[in-house]
C-alpha cells in the first residue's frame, strides 16, 4: 500500500508528460542529467527511458562518456550524459580526473541531476567508496543533486549497510526500477522518474552543479626523497643555531634523530625572563613521510 509520502511525489496515471514539465520545470528550458553507476547496460536503459528513444547502445561498454539530447516538449529539452565506468579498480587517479572532466564538459554549464544507477547485487563497499571519490571530483556538494536509482524491485537490498550509507548521503533520495518492455509500465515509470528529477531541480532553485576541477597532488620522485630528508635535518640544525645566536639563555637541545619512518625531530628547551621567570618548550618536528 502506498504511503501519503509516496503519493505526494507520484504523478497520477492520467498526468501527461507535458503536464509534469509545466508543473515542475516551468522556468527551466533544459534539463541536464549525468548517469553514473556500476552497469553500463542499466545506465543505457535509463538513458533511453529519459530521452524516450533507443539512442544508447545497451550492449556496448565504451571507454568514454556518451551524450544524447532530445526534445521533451516544444520548449523543453533534455541532455543525458552516460559517463564512462568510473568504478573500474584499474583506473589511475589521473585517468579518473580525465573521465570526470569529460562528463562535466558534456553537461556544460553543469548537470542539474547526478543519477546514480546501481545494480545492487553487484554493488560493493569498495565501489561505494570509489563512487564517492568520483562524485567529490565533480563537486564537494554533489549530494545536493544526487538521486540513487536501484535497478531492482526487491526492497530487501536496502538492508546492505553500504547502500544505506550512500542513500543517506543523498538525503534519502532513491527509487527502485526494474527494466520492462511493457510500454504502459515504461510510460508510468518515466513519469515517476521525471517527477523525481524535477523535484531535485526545484530543491536547488534551478541551480546546476558547478564542476570544481580537481588538481592531483604532485609528489616528488623517489630519488628526491633522500635529498629532502637531508635538507630537513640541516634545517633543524640551523634552527638550533638561530635560537642560540638570539641571545636567549638556558638553551638546551637534543641531537636530531630519525625514526624508522624517516621522520627527523629535535627538541629545544629555552628558558628566558619576561618580568618574571618563565620557561617555554619548543618542539620542532619535520615529517619526511609527508613528501
Amino acid at each position: 500500500m502506498a504511503t501519503a509520502a509516496e503519493d505526494a511525489w507520484k504523478p497520477s496515471r492520467r498526468s501527461s508528460m507535458s503536464e509534469i514539465f509545466r508543473e515542475f520545470l516551468l522556468d527551466f528550458p533544459e534539463l541536464r542529467v549525468i548517469l553514473l553507476g556500476n552497469s553500463w547496460t542499466d545506465r543505457a536503459v535509463v538513458g533511453n527511458l529519459l530521452v524516450n528513444a533507443r539512442v544508447f547502445d545497451e550492449d556496448a561498454d565504451p571507454q568514454d562518456c556518451v551524450t544524447e539530447r532530445a526534445v521533451l516538449s516544444k520548449d523543453k529539452t533534455i541532455t543525458v550524459t552516460n559517463a564512462a565506468d568510473l568504478l573500474r579498480p584499474d583506473l589511475t587517479d589521473a585517468r579518473l580526473s580525465v573521465l570526470v572532466s569529460e562528463a562535466a564538459q558534456a553537461a556544460e554549464p553543469g548537470p542539474h541531476v547526478l543519477l546514480l544507477v546501481l545494480k545492487p547485487e553487484n554493488f560493493t563497499e569498495p565501489q561505494r567508496l570509489r563512487l564517492q571519490t568520483s562524485l567529490t571530483r565533480f563537486c564537494e556538494q554533489w549530494f545536493q543533486h544526487a538521486l540513487v536509482l536501484l535497478s531492482t524491485s526487491r526492497l530487501n537490498v536496502l538492508k546492505e549497510p553500504h547502500l544505506q550509507s550512500l542513500i543517506t548521503e543523498c538525503r534519502f533520495r532513491f527509487m527502485c526500477m526494474e527494466h520492462s518492455e511493457d510500454e504502459e509500465l515504461k510510460g508510468f515509470t518515466r513519469k515517476v522518474l521525471f517527477t523525481r528529477l524535477a523535484q531535485i531541480v526545484q530543491e536547488n532553485s534551478g541551480e546546476h552543479l558547478k564542476y570544481e576541477r580537481f588538481e592531483d597532488t604532485v609528489t616528488p620522485a623517489a630519488s628526491e626523497k633522500p635529498n629532502l630528508a637531508l635538507r630537513m635535518k640541516e634545517g633543524l640544525t640551523g634552527l638550533v643555531e638561530t635560537v642560540k645566536n638570539s641571545g636567549l639563555t638556558g638553551i638546551q637541545s637534543s641531537p636530531s634523530k630519525s625514526d624508522p619512518q624517516g621522520n627527523y625531530s629535535m627538541r629545544i628547551e629555552i628558558g628566558f625572563t619576561i618580568e618574571q621567570n618563565f620557561c617555554g618548550n619548543v618542539t620542532a618536528v619535520l615529517l619526511s613521510c609527508l613528501y
